[in-house]
This record gives structure tokens, C-alpha cells and sequence, in this order.
């Protein structure tokens, strides 16, 4: 233990077994304590400071010493040095977290994709059965974009859905909300425990931002700039109701929204 932690044997002899901690592990050393002097034994896996204080993970075997009338009278316990396989262990778990993350982003705006969206609807609408809350989805297209990508090319094209995935990610404001990337030029929002009227503000604080982002568009006729049209469809649980008929609500509300002249917003509470 002392050549793993950089010290001599005489360098450790009187060191607390505390002092080794970082603060942020002191809970676990509090932990072990009480559950020696419990009487308990554990074996579990801890990181101590070196003496460069960097930190070293052991395996700790520890047993409680107890005298001949019960009383505890202090611990005994075997390390076994780890570092190397708990080193490899923690990069191999990041790997699976980034692994994880790129599998559910859009690789061009860097907000959800269209797996994490399905996903993401069914665990919340599946929850709606047990809350009887509200959940909003919104639908958005941007309109005209196949006129914007031939005139400006695909390389604006992209840079356009880029800035359109920031303003939905800035727009939604609560961890639980997710913004969504669900194709092509169609994004969407899922917004739970949100009833009708406050998906509707977001939705319009949407529509005005992208509005407002003053994206040139010479080939629409609706405005100068780029301009998006949005469906937005709330609902309470149904045993009978699939998630796929949420979308279908919200994408015919966004087409009729496109029908009535674009760059607006049709909703209902279904």
C-alpha cells in the first residue's frame, strides 16, 4: 500500500486512515466507520491520495474487531491495489457515455435525433398513466427550405438547420423538455406536464426567434427571411391511444398551419 501511495512504511506509520480520503469520498469513509463499529464487515472499492495527491483505487477487505464482551475495539483491513483495472474500467464506461450520446444526437444541429425523440415520447407518455398530467408535442418545418437549399446551397442549407436546432435548445428551458431534430427540415419538441396554452407560448417564442434570427430568404414568399411553421398537439393519457397518433395530431396541425399562409401556428388539445 505505501509504494502504491508514493510513501515509506515509516512515512505511514501514525497516518490516519482518514487523511488518505479525498473530501469529496469522506462519505464514504463515514460509511465503513459506522458500519465497523456496528460490528459490520464490507468489502468495497475506494480511491485514496497519493502522496502527489492524485488519486489510487484500491479493493478494501475490512473486518470489524470486536472484544470478548462485544465491544468494538477497532478494524483490521486488506488492500489490494486496483488502479490499473479500475483505470481501464473508467474509460471503457466514458467510451459507452459518448458511445451513447452520439447515438441519440443529430450529428448536424447536436440536439436529439429522431431515435431519442421516439424514445423520449413513449417513456413520457407512458408515465402520463400514472401522473394524468399533460404532455405537448410540437411539430416544426421551416418553410420553403427546398427553395432556400437550391438557391443557397446545401452548405447554408446545413448551417440554417444548425441555427434552427439552437433556437429550439435555447427555447425550452426545463431539463425535462426535449428538442429534437426529426428530419430533413422537421424538428420537434416534447414538453411534459405542459397543458395546451404554455406549449403554445413556447411555440410562438419559437416562431418569433427563428423569425427574428433575420436568416435571408429571397425565394420565399412569405417573408425575406426564413420563417417556420409549427403544429402543437396536447393530450392527456389514453389506454387506447398510440404515440404515433400524438405525432400524426401535431404533424396535420403544422401542415394546416402551412396551408393557412405559413409562419404561424395551429394548435389543439386532443
Amino acid at each position: 500500500m505505501a509504494s502504491s501511495l508514493g510513501h515509506t512504511v515509516e512515512e505511514m506509520i501514525g497516518m490516519s486512515y482518514v487523511s488518505l480520503f479525498p473530501e469529496d469520498l469522506l462519505d464514504i469513509y463515514r460509511q465503513q466507520e459506522s458500519l465497523r463499529k456496528k460490528g459490520d464487515d464490507s468489502v468495497y472499492e475506494v480511491c485514496l491520495l497519493t502522496k502527489n495527491k492524485e488519486r489510487h483505487w484500491f479493493l478494501v477487505s475490512a473486518k470489524a474487531l470486536i472484544d470478548e464482551y462485544g465491544r468494538f475495539e477497532g478494524s483490521f483491513a486488506m488492500l489490494t491495489d486496483i488502479n490499473d483495472r479500475k483505470e481501464m474500467e473508467l474509460l471503457l464506461a466514458e467510451s459507452n457515455r459518448l458511445l451513447t450520446e452520439l447515438s441519440n444526437t443529430d450529428g448536424l444541429t447536436g440536439i436529439a435525433n429522431r431515435r431519442n425523440f421516439d424514445m423520449t415520447l413513449e417513456r413520457e407518455y407512458s408515465r402520463l398513466s400514472r401522473t394524468n398530467s399533460y404532455l405537448s408535442v410540437i411539430m416544426l418545418d421551416i418553410d420553403h427550405f427546398k427553395e432556400y437549399n437550391d438557391h443557397y446551397g446545401h452548405i447554408a442549407g446545413d448551417e440554417c438547420l444548425r441555427q434552427i436546432g439552437k433556437v429550439l435548445a435555447d427555447c425550452i428551458s426545463r431539463s425535462v423538455d426535449l428538442a429534437a431534430r426529426y428530419g430533413g427540415e422537421e424538428f420537434a419538441c416534447i414538453l411534459p406536464d405542459t397543458d395546451v396554452h404554455a406549449a403554445v407560448k413556447i411555440a410562438d417564442k419559437i416562431r418569433k426567434t427563428i423569425r427574428d434570427l433575420k436568416i435571408e430568404h429571397k425565394k420565399s414568399p412569405v417573408c425575406e427571411y426564413v420563417t417556420a411553421s409549427l403544429g402543437v398537439a396536447t393530450v392527456r393519457y389514453e389506454r387506447d391511444r398510440s404515440v404515433e397518433e400524438i405525432v400524426a395530431i401535431a404533424d396535420r396541425l403544422m401542415y394546416k398551419a402551412k396551408l393557412s399562409g405559413r409562419n404561424r401556428i395551429e394548435y389543439a388539445e386532443a
